[in-house]
């Protein structure tokens, strides 16, 4: 019988599953469980004590006519079994039929395992004796009751009954969140005492389950809350209720029938109301944040344009030696103020929380030729030997945020020099490709310096960090540089440390992953063509005088014809009268801004005029607004203060471009195919393939309530629809899609609906196309990997 026990022991699911399919098709599921745990006490009720007979057993048992329970083991197994059953309130007959099909699934199990047919015959004469006796015991145990036990019985039962409904109910009506219950139809089934408390006309516990009870807050609600639980397992909604307006979590539930009787729906809400107040309040603070650092950008900024463009031109005038000394006294004063200004602007724009990271593939030699070119004439007004070395073998077409790292370098080369005497300040640069498609690089900033003290180095990355009080006197500088060169390579997600001896120089470093990049494009430019170009017709619109004449100054010294407005209802006059080869729009300006002067040039009906290019001046610091700007048609950016170079790189970046900023982009340019080709090799095609799902699950619906909420003039949640695909876009490469939602948010964010519907247009249109470019080219990237 070796055979029957294991054939027993090794297919306990097998059985569980065969009783449960026996009992839903026979009726008998509606009298108890469909859990198959419930099942499993069961057939491990039943398996035990024919194993048992098995140890003891080598022939089936037969039944003789003076068999009784007290000396037959299986007998006295069916005898606590009728006992059990009969206690729960099962009829003989219901017990019996089920009892039956237990049989046959044991059956059935040796069937199935073809086995020889002796074999088989004798195990299953084993199972019919086993089962034989087990029913002998039912009998006998259910015969011998008399009428008075059965009464008695009957009323523990019930009140076992009531008490485990109460305790059951005492649970339910305890929970602190509200509960709804919903029957199969949808319609109210029971609220729980929270609930009740917030819809109901009568909030007593138990009011719903012992009685009518009416609650027509909940009932005029009812419908749009269930379409949602269709859509969504889990969503956000605001709802009436007995203590006002109220918004709420919403968690669906089908309920989890376990014997096939009861369909339905469970609703379980959250009240987040306090949270959300709370968030809008630090969004209001963030956004306050923001509004003051862009106002203050822009305050300290433009004057400290005019000086260094109103300086700048005087040095390139005919002066005497005296004279270009005093300009080039005030161009230096300058240049440091801007240093500082732009440190404190840095360091509050990371405290404020909106710091922007811009991923793209660059070349690092470029990135490296731009930091060389910066810093070696500083390096030389102090004899200092300078050198940037880049180790052989370290990967060069790279996908990070170059201008971050350019900055990074740039601080760190900046107190380089300022901290050497004499000697020498190298940039040594290296790193290996690794075969998941991913670099580490290495940067290190060597000098022959002053170098910094055990005690210095404790707290040299804190802001406002400096040696001593004297390092101020001597050197200048805020003490916030190396505060924000750890906050950039902290977002950047590297490391940074320093390495330092008393008057034997230090060594910054600093470490970054990089994805390797095979793009063509880079996104640091180079200085190599810093030629004037051919001469242009350009409106320049400036409200600030003097930076106005700056820039008139070194447009008509590029050989430029310059046409200017003073403010932005001029610039849209002269723009529409005339026609012009650019536009430098100043985006503060009174009587009409240059975003609007900018949004009406281009709903301009002759193409001639409103498709030229716009570059905003701007001397903001904080990006939030420029999505906004490009909603609006810009075409670029130039910030002040601006020298004639950038002003040049800006004008010939503009004038090459294809088509203004609110074009949609075409084909392979959806897509930067890079970053997914990162994810595969950094994370592996599940985690990847993960990722890809993800989008492709929840961004359609997502834009599907999207343009509902756009439709119903509901902006907030169109906002907060926007926020979330911007970042799902640009998780995948999808910059142009990650744009269009950012400009959708942005255009919200500052109540300009005007913006806003063009912006969604945008995104609308840029969706399907961008979804179909990810899976296309994931399916691609699979198929060859």
């Amino acid at each position: 019988m070796d055979t029957l026990r294991r054939l027993i022991e090794d297919n306990e699911d097998w059985l569980i599953d065969r009783v449960v399919e026996y009992a839903i098709d026979l009726g008998y599921a509606q009298y108890t469980s469909t859990l198959k745990e419930a099942w499993r006490a069961s057939i491990c009720g039943l398996s035990g004590p024919i194993l048992e007979a098995l140890d003891r057993l080598d022939e089936p048992p037969e039944i003789h006519a003076d068999a009784r329970s007290g000396n037959d083991p299986i007998t006295a197994f069916g005898v606590e079994q009728a006992r059990q059953h009969r206690a729960r309130g099962v009829t003989l007959g219901l017990f019996l039929g089920l009892t039956k099909y237990y049989r046959q699934s044991y059956q059935d199990l040796v069937n199935d395992a073809a086995y020889p047919a002796a074999t088989a015959e004798r195990h299953r004469r084993f199972i019919d004796r086993f089962f034989d006796h087990m029913e002998l015991g039912i009998c006998t145990e259910w015969a011998s009751q008399s009428e008075t036990t059965k009464l008695e019985e009957t009323q523990r039962r019930n009140r076992d009954i009531t008490n485990e409904k109460n305790k059951y109910l005492t649970i339910f009506e305890s929970l602190n969140d509200p509960v709804i219950l919903l029957d199969s139809t949808g319609a109210i089934d029971n609220l729980n005492t929270a609930a009740g408390e917030l819809f109901a006309e009568s909030p007593e516990p138990g009011a719903v389950y012992y009685g009518h009870q009416a609650y027509p807050l909940l009932d005029r609600q009812l419908p749009e809350l269930a379409r949602a639980g269709e859509r969504a397992e889990q969503f956000e909604c605001a709802l009436d209720t007995n203590r006002g307006a109220r918004a709420f979590q919403v968690k669906v539930r089908r309920m989890l029938d376990i014997s096939e009787k009861y369909h339905g729906t469970v609703l379980i809400l959250n009240d987040v109301t306090a949270y959300k107040q709370a968030k809008d309040q630090a969004e209001a603070a963030n956004r306050a944040k923001s509004a003051f650092l862009a106002t203050m950008s822009h305050e300290i900024r433009t004057p400290i344009n005019g000086i260094l463009g109103t300086a700048h031109l005087l040095d390139d005038s005919p002066l005497t030696d005296r004279d270009k000394t005093y300009v080039r006294a005030i161009r230096s004063s300058g240049e440091a103020l801007l240093s500082v200004v732009d440190d404190v602007l840095d360091y509050s724009k990371i405290e404020a929380g909106v710091l922007d990271l811009d991923p793209t593939p660059f070349h690092l030699t470029d990135l490296l030729d731009r930091v060389y070119l910066a810093m070696a004439p500083l390096a030389g007004e102090k004899d200092l030997e300078f050198s940037v070395d880049l180790a052989p073998g370290t990967p060069t077409r790279l996908l990070g945020d170059a201008n971050k790292i350019r900055q990074i370098l740039i601080n760190l080369l900046g107190n380089a020099v300022k901290f050497t005497r004499a000697g020498s300040v190298a940039l040594r640069v290296n790193g290996r490709p690794a075969m998941d498609g991913t670099a580490s690089l290495s940067f290190q900033v060597t000098d022959t310096g002053v170098g910094i003290s055990e005690a210095g180095r404790r707290h040299l990355f804190e802001p406002f960090a400096q040696e001593d009080s004297s390092i101020s006197r001597r050197f200048g500088g805020t003490g916030l540089g190396l505060a924000i060169c750890k906050k950039l390579v902290a977002a950047l997600g590297g490391r940074i440390g320093c390495d330092s001896q008393v008057d034997r120089g230090s060594t910054f470093w600093f470490t970054l992953p990089l994805v390797l990049s095979d793009a063509d494009t880079a996104a640091v430019e180079t200085e190599a063509d810093d030629s004037p170009g051919r001469p242009l017709k350009v409106l320049l619109a400036e409200d600030n005088a003097v930076n106005r004449m700056v820039a008139q100054g070194f447009l008509e010294r590029d050989g430029h014809r310059v046409v200017t407005a003073e403010d932005g209802e001029e610039a849209l006059d002269l723009a529409t009268r005339g026609t012009f080869d650019v536009i430098l729009m100043d985006i503060r300006m009174p009587v009409m801004d240059g975003v609007e002067a900018t949004r009406r040039i281009r709903a301009l009906a002759d193409p001639a005029r409103s498709r030229v290019p716009i570059i905003a001046l701007t001397a903001q610091v904080v990006r939030d607004d420029f999505p906004a700007f490009r909603a609006a048609g810009l075409s670029g950016f130039l910030g002040k203060p601006f020298d004639p170079r950038a002003l040049r790189r800006t004008l010939r970046d503009a004038m090459g471009a294809a088509a203004p900023a609110q074009a949609a982009p075409q084909g392979d340019s959806l897509l930067d195919d890079t970053v997914l080709r990162g994810h595969l090799a950094a994370l592996g095609p599940e985690v990847a393939g993960r990722i890809v799902a993800a989008f492709d699950n929840s961004t359609p619906p997502a834009m599907d309530t999207l343009r509902r909420a756009v439709a119903a003039g509901d902006w907030p949640q169109a906002r907060d629809l926007a926020h979330g695909l911007k970042s799902a876009a640009a998780n995948l490469g999808l910059s142009p899609l990650s744009r269009a939602a950012a400009d959708l948010e942005a255009a919200v964010n500052q109540g300009a609906e005007g913006a806003a519907r063009p912006a969604f247009e945008t995104l609308d249109g840029l969706f399907a196309p961008s979804h179909a470019a990810v899976m296309e080219t994931w399916a691609a990237l699979r198929e060859s990997a």
